[in-house]
């Protein structure tokens, strides 16, 4: 499959993309291993496009209950106060981040992702509309997120850069993905601990991309797959 340059995309771009009526298949709808007890809960998380054409993703605290140190999405459980998957979305972000969510545009939904830990998450994109410094715009919540850092587009849809992984589960074969990012700017990154970024900044760091992360970032990838024909963006 090619390689997407989708770095350009405008807003209209993005939205004739999330409108369209179009069929497409995600490469997964979810881990289909469930290693905890109790009820499916909901969950959003938010794919922000930069201006400069990335994502945002963050390294959770390594002392969290749940995914402790994996890469993710900012977001989390919808609450019941929450109008909607996209408004969850904006406040985990702004809690876990200090994304200014008044100026995102919400472009559309990526379809549900079913973990095993028990949660049934809503991926919604929306287009961070000014040029974001990590640095100067944004603020880590040290209980939560250990750094933040921006993962180019044409990374994300470079199918070299996906791989997929199987392990034996109880009941049966299971996929999953890995996209390893390895970062060497500087200012691509943010950590909530100065010292461990006044480290880093002295070398490359790999920032390991997997599981459902990864997997609903390949499901983006083939959603932009299916309308490649709208724009020139097979690199």
């Amino acid at each position: 499959m090619p390689a997407l340059a989708a770095a350009n995309l405008g807003e209209d771009d993005w939205k004739a993309v999330f409108l369209s009526q179009r069929s497409w298949a995600p490469a997964l709808d979810g881990d289909r291993t469930r290693w905890v007890d109790g009820p499916i809960r909901d969950a959003s998380v938010l794919i922000a496009l930069t201006a400069g054409g990335g994502i945002l993703l963050t390294e959770r605290n390594a002392s969290m209950r749940d995914h402790a140190g994996q890469v993710a999405l900012p977001g989390g459980r919808i609450e019941p106060t929450d109008r909607s998957s996209f408004d969850a979305a904006c406040r985990e972000a702004r809690e876990e981040i200090g994304l200014q969510t008044e100026r995102l545009i919400p472009l559309g939904q990526l379809p549900p992702y079913v973990t095993g830990s028990g949660y049934r998450v809503q991926p919604v994109v929306a287009l961070i509309t000014y040029a974001i410094d990590l640095h100067q715009h944004l603020e880590p919540d040290p209980s939560e997120v250990a750094s933040i850092f921006e993962v180019p587009l044409s990374f994300v849809f470079d199918p070299k850069n996906h791989r997929r992984h199987h392990w034996q589960a109880p009941e049966g074969r299971r996929a999953f993905y890995s996209m390893p990012w390895r970062c060497d700017k500087h200012e691509a990154m943010r950590f909530a601990d100065p010292g461990r970024g006044e480290k880093i900044k002295q070398r490359s760091h790999e920032f390991f991309i997997w599981g459902a992360t990864a997997a609903m970032l390949r499901n983006f990838y083939h959603l932009l797959h299916a309308h490649r024909d709208l724009f020139p963006i097979e690199s």
